[in-house]
């Protein structure tokens, strides 16, 4: 019952606290966070005797939103918040659409451009990506106290500037730090961090969802949305063949392919097809690329390292990282060889 509890928390925790916010309204992160964990807590002490309900999620919601309006009553100024709360209008306004589902209206949130795009991930990777603070912090490679500053100015910088409505130019850079945010859930679970398994599904499942929610809905569906989500959904495909039957990692040449799921990959070239409509060409566009090549390899037998090289150079061109660098040396060896990849990696 433990197990399948920490299991419901994990999976749902990055949808309960969206839900909340969008009626509560942004200044209420905190309340909203406190009540979803309250809610937890009568779910571990009532479902070992009554069971785990049919539909977890609604029993977590109507317990969670409980708690919150019990918090707010028992507040000594209960009256004023709950004339604030009447008036506060919703989390996020996008004209002319306003169809915006949960999770997407807070993840925009998150990201508004008056933070530092570090602390808008921070606080979209805890409140969404359902990361504790430690994970936050080793996900973005900074120390536990750093992420947990980060965190707490970003959520009380929303709170003193409440709900906000987004013009079209505020809302280009939301969605890239979006984007930005979702790769990195994303990557903290194809690449785990922390914990004794090497892939966390459900956090690749949340980057996957999220995606999904900013690609269906109408204003943030752009080209390089459907271009991350063709970049998850090749590298989802992988995930049973990274690990052999002892846990240990598997490198891509050494992965047993006929254990790729035809699912991710044939939803990845979807997206991929998607998101070459328009002239937009991003890193994700490129990677994305790549992940097909070695996608298409697993039908035609060989990986074309030679246009590998060609998406990498272009991509140390104008997003230069060194995990760019050092993959880019690997397409080296393969085209070129050995000494030509030591010399790529020399500064």
């Amino acid at each position: 019952m433990t197990a399948d509890l920490d299991d419901i928390f994990r999976r749902e925790a990055g949808r309960l606290v969206p839900f909340l916010l969008r009626r509560l309204g942004p200044r209420h992160f905190d309340l909203a966070e406190d009540s979803v964990q309250d809610a937890f807590v009568e779910a571990i002490r009532r479902w070992p005797v009554s069971g785990v309900p049919d539909d977890p999620r609604a029993w977590l919601l109507r317990a969670a939103h409980r708690k919150a309006l019990d918090r707010l009553k028992r507040d000594s100024t209960a009256e004023r918040k709950a004339h604030l709360l009447a008036a506060e209008p919703a989390v996020m306004e996008i004209e002319p659409a306003r169809d915006l589902p949960d999770e997407v209206a807070v993840l925009l949130l998150a990201c508004q451009p008056s933070l530092p795009r570090e602390s808008q991930v921070a606080l979209a990777l805890r409140t969404l990506g359902g990361l504790s603070t430690p994970e936050v912090a080793r996900a973005l490679l900074i120390s536990e106290a750093a992420a947990a500053q980060r965190i707490v100015r970003a959520k009380r910088a929303i709170e003193r500037e409440g709900a906000t409505r987004v013009s079209d130019a505020d809302l280009e850079p939301r969605i890239d730090a979006s984007l930005d945010v979702l790769y990195l859930i994303f990557n903290e679970g194809h690449h785990a961090t922390d914990g004794a398994d090497l892939v966390r599904s459900h956090l690749v499942g949340d980057a996957i969802h999220l995606a999904e929610l900013m690609a269906s809905a109408s204003a943030t569906s752009r080209p390089r949305v459907h271009a991350l989500l063709s970049l998850m959904h090749l590298g989802a495909s992988r995930l049973a063949a990274r690990t052999d039957s002892l846990g240990d990692l598997v490198l891509l040449d050494e992965q047993d392919r006929s254990r790729w799921d035809p699912a991710h990959l044939a939803r990845g070239f979807r997206h991929l097809d998607l998101a070459a409509r328009g002239p937009e060409v991003s890193r994700f566009h490129l990677e994305a690329g790549i992940a097909a090549i070695h996608a298409g390899a697993h039908v035609e037998g060989r990986t074309d390292w030679t246009r590998v090289l060609e998406l990498y150079d272009e991509i140390m061109a104008r997003w230069p990282t060194p995990v760019a660098a050092l993959n880019r040396a690997v397409a080296v060896l393969h085209v070129h060889g050995a000494e030509a990849a030591e010399t790529a990696l020399r500064p």
